[in-house]
């Protein structure tokens, strides 16, 4: 059965703590661009593509949609998070089926 987008042979291996890195990874990234990194408009970029080959690094490519945080005004979405939690339920069958 094909599994989409995701792809979860990275994370169905993953201890409770490395998850935990994740969500603080993620957390982090959402908070620099809630302090005024996002306001400046280079520098706001720049972390946001830094944030996502971060996220693509430490989760495989589904941490490239977080590429959506270069879309302007979705700054104030909690993306990196949403992602990561996301993939936390998918990747512990906490997730309906068909959803993603």
């Amino acid at each position: 059965m094909p599994e989409g987008w995701l792809s979860l042979g990275k994370f169905r291996g993953l201890s409770q703590l490395e998850w935990i890195f994740l969500f603080v990874v993620s957390a982090l990234l959402d908070v620099f661009d809630y302090v005024g990194v996002g306001l400046l408009p280079v520098a706001g970029d720049v972390v946001d593509i830094m944030g996502a080959c971060l996220l693509f690094y430490l989760m495989g490519p589904v941490g490239l949609a977080s590429l959506v945080e270069l879309i302007p005004f979705l700054d104030v979405v909690p993306t990196y998070l949403a992602i990561t939690f996301l993939a936390y339920l998918k990747a512990t069958g906490r997730l309906r089926q068909g959803l993603i």
